[in-house]
Order: structure tokens, then sequence, then C-alpha cells
């Protein structure tokens, strides 16, 4: 089974929900980070919320310059 990525200058359904998950992993890794930091549970939103949006448009504009490749699987 072969697959195609999207292409240069392209995004595709995929790229966004990826993009949409590796935000919102970045934003729970960085309200665990920002409380062991400090040694308590108060989270300081804007900057968490800023790591994420961050992160997602970081993957974002990396799967928006890479070129297309075929992935083949073995079944």
């Amino acid at each position: 089974m072969q697959k195609i990525t999207s292409s240069f200058l392209s995004l595709n359904t995929q790229d966004i929900l990826k993009g949409a998950i590796v935000a919102a992993a970045s934003t729970v890794f960085a309200m665990v980070a920002e409380s062991v930091e400090k040694g308590q549970f108060i989270f300081d939103f804007t900057s968490i919320w800023h790591t994420g949006v961050a992160a997602g448009v970081a993957y974002l504009g990396k799967q928006l310059f890479t070129p297309a490749s075929i992935i083949s699987a073995k079944l």
C-alpha cells in the first residue's frame, strides 16, 4: 500500500488534524512542565495557550515546506 503526502506548499486535512493533535499535546506538556517547575497547580493559561499555538503553527509550517513523498507500507 502506497500513500503520497501533501505536495510542496499545500496542506491536506490530515496535516491539519495532526497539527491540532500536536498543539493539544504540547499544551498538556506545557501545563505539566509548569506545574512541576512551580511545585503547585497554578497555571498561566496565556503562556500555555501561546505554547500550543506556536507548536501547531510550527508543525503546519514544517508540513507546508516539505516536498511530497511516497510512503509504502508492507502488510
